[in-house]
């Protein structure tokens, strides 16, 4: 039996190549043979794994993955004699019993039988597994393991190579190439959600597609960025603008990335915070109101503000509906059924110019603040509403 270790970064990415994703359906030949996650998806893993990042975000690689390959000379193991061997090998490394693992048997191979075993470094106490002289602390424990089971122990060259898995040697480098590139796409959004609130907003369902190129349009226009740079020239440390979005990169080390019909939050910002950014980006865009994703501390203070602004609110499940209660303050209950939108209460305009479109909007409200300004003896340099016409 041979057992190699991958140090990588996204559990997500991980457990996406070995059991499926939700577009393409369950791999074939994969099974799930047991876990210590409450859930069974890949989705439920990530979120999951993502609280007990927050115990030691300062660890970057916290997620081992060792894939366990067996002679095609071995009788068939049962699930429930994988299921051991993957105890075995855990506690014999050095896993306590809080640390978090995957176990996944994979039949899509006529050559040998093996399986995936994934492991969280970071146990529910914040503690970090050492990764000390693992591999060779790994090859005893294995032939410890194939002596017990009375498993072919594995043959090496001359050269300390394994031999007999070469029929395998280029399956194992696609699949480690398949797994860099997930672990590429996903450890960045799984280590965000780690040290901070990762959240999203985008415009209600009900409106159109020639709409939502309108408010993509808004990027293309150069006085944009400037405009959202004066609206938040307190808090930001430079713009960075690409055709497809604009990203603020504020004083806090958060960003956010506007896309004009979708803006989403990245990092270690308030709940406060995110909440406002995202509102004044929504009036920026003139969005009729806002469907909200996140951490549920974002999406109840931006239920609030938009509400308070005039902005529409649309719930996507009942428990979003229980959090829209506990923005206006009832507390009831989460029911069945879902609230697909829910308006502002009546009330007179907070400002004059709400209504007004895009880059028009910003333009105005920064002249009439800086009109106030004036009116209270402010010293602001005053910004020529021209400059803001399309």
């Amino acid at each position: 039996m041979i057992s190699k270790i991958i140090t990588g970064k996204s559990l997500k990415g991980l457990a996406l190549y070995l059991l499926g994703n939700e577009k393409d359906g369950p791999r074939e030949g994969a099974v799930l043979l047991g876990t210590s996650f409450a859930g069974t998806t890949p989705k439920a893993f990530s979120r999951q794994f993502a609280a007990i990042r927050r115990l030691k975000p300062t660890v970057n690689r916290a997620v081992k993955h060792v894939a366990l390959s067996l002679s095609p000379e071995d009788r068939m193991l049962t699930d429930d004699e994988l299921l051991e061997v993957a105890r075995r090998w855990r506690e014999g490394m050095g896993y306590p019993e809080d640390a978090d693992w995957i176990l996944v048997r994979h039949h899509d191979t006529e050559h040998f039988q093996h399986a995936h075993l994934v492991l969280s470094r970071i146990t529910a106490k914040g503690e970090v597994v050492s990764e000390a002289h693992e591999r060779h602390r790994s090859r005893k424990l294995t032939e410890q393991l194939e002596r017990e089971f009375g498993l072919v122990p594995a043959v090496k060259s001359d050269n300390n190579k394994e031999k007999n898995m070469d029929s395998n040697d280029k399956q194992q480098r696609r699949q480690e190439a398949i797994e860099a590139r997930l672990d590429e796409l996903s450890g960045q959004a799984e280590i965000a959600m780690a040290t901070g609130y990762v959240a999203s907003i985008e415009p209600p369902s009900n409106v159109d597609a020639k709409t939502r190129r309108d408010y993509k349009r808004d990027l293309l226009d150069e006085e944009y960025d400037k405009a959202l740079s004066a609206l938040f020239a307190a808090q930001i440390r430079y713009v960075r603008k690409s055709q497809r979005s604009l990203t603020l990169h504020f004083n806090d080390g958060s960003r956010i990335e506007d896309k004009g019909d979708r803006v989403t939050s990245h990092g270690k910002a308030s709940a406060a915070d995110i909440a406002a950014r995202f509102v004044e980006l929504a009036l920026a865009h003139n969005w009729p109101g806002v469907v909200v994703r996140g951490d549920d501390a974002v999406i109840v203070e931006t239920y609030k503000l938009a509400l308070a602004r005039g902005l529409t609110v649309s719930c996507i499940d009942a428990h979003q509906l229980h959090l829209l209660n506990l923005a206006q303050g009832t507390g009831t209950p989460p029911s069945a059924a879902t609230a697909p939108t829910v308006s502002p209460a009546p009330q007179p305009p907070a400002d004059p110019l709400h209504g007004m479109t895009g880059l028009d909007g910003i333009g105005q409200r920064l002249q009439n603040r800086q009109n106030q300004s004036d009116d209270n003896g402010g010293s602001q340099p005053k910004f020529p509403t021209n400059r803001w016409k399309r």
